[in-house]
């Protein structure tokens, strides 16, 4: 259990590039992900006490920076235009869904990322842009791994139809 000032010392060393990085990812914008990191580590700092070693502490840190980030954003994002995703899944088989993704830069592609829902966003990032495992995943989500995985198809779906629309603008 870290409960000792040195462990939080420790903890802002060891995880606030992450924690700036993740937040960047989530809000998509330096100012807020400065902001928010203040306000992570504060969450953190004072959890201290609570945390019981029941899942990594990296996973917990990660649970806490993502809540955090998700409530910001949806306080400013504008409701999220709904797909059918069943319709479009037989539309676009899984390899041409890889090859359009591999079109388009990174900055596209986290702006489409910025527009999913937030179960799709926090497991496309958690994947794609830390290379966590499914199990982590689902962890951090509180999901089963079906579930994450479910979130990964659609959340890829979701940006190729966001990216599709785009291009036809």
């Amino acid at each position: 259990m870290l409960t000792e000032q040195h462990d939080f010392k420790r903890i802002v060393e060891l995880h606030s590039a992450e924690i700036l990085d993740r937040a960047r990812q989530l809000l998509d914008d330096p100012r807020d992900a400065e902001e928010a990191l203040q306000d992570i580590l504060l969450r953190i700092y004072r959890g201290l006490k609570s945390f019981r070693g029941e899942s990594a502490l990296r996973t917990w840190i990660h649970r806490i920076t993502t809540n955090h980030c998700l409530k910001v954003r949806k306080k400013r994002r504008p409701e999220v235009e709904p797909i059918d995703v069943e319709s479009e899944t037989n539309r676009i088989t899984h390899d041409a869904e890889e090859e359009f993704l591999a079109v388009h830069g990174e900055a596209e592609i986290r702006r489409a990322i910025s527009r999913l829902p937030d179960k799709e966003a926090e497991a496309i990032t958690l994947y794609c842009l830390h290379g966590m495992s499914y199990r982590e995943i689902a962890e951090i989500m509180r999901l089963p791994a079906g579930s994450v995985a479910t979130c990964l198809r659609r959340g890829r779906l979701h940006i190729h139809v966001l990216l599709s629309r785009e291009r036809k603008r």
